[in-house]
């Protein structure tokens, strides 16, 4: 993957700490380390494994929800077929966005 980002000069980190916040308080309650954060904007959880759980996609789900990034990107590369996820969770659904301003 890292080297197809390459090629097409898509520009990526890999492996950057990503704030995680709290709900209710709106503080900084960890941080998450996702394979790759797309231009600063979609975060990229790869897979490898024969199937792809619920729970791989609820982990996405909550670090979009708990974070400022609204695109995550599931996928697996280990399925019969590539398994591709898009998980969308805007902003203007995150109490903890409105407690920080």
């Amino acid at each position: 993957m890292e080297e197809a980002l390459i090629a097409n000069n898509i520009a990526y980190n890999r492996e950057a700490r990503i704030k995680i916040y709290s709900n209710d308080t709106g503080k900084v309650v960890g941080t998450y380390v996702p394979d790759f954060l797309m231009d600063d904007k979609i975060i990229v959880e790869l897979k490898s494994s024969r199937y792809t759980t619920k729970t791989d996609e609820k982990q996405l789900y909550h670090y979009l929800r708990n974070s400022p990034y609204e695109v995550g990107y599931l996928v697996n590369f280990s399925t019969p077929q590539i398994y591709i996820k898009r998980i969308i969770y805007t902003n203007d659904r995150k109490l903890f966005l409105e407690r920080r301003r």
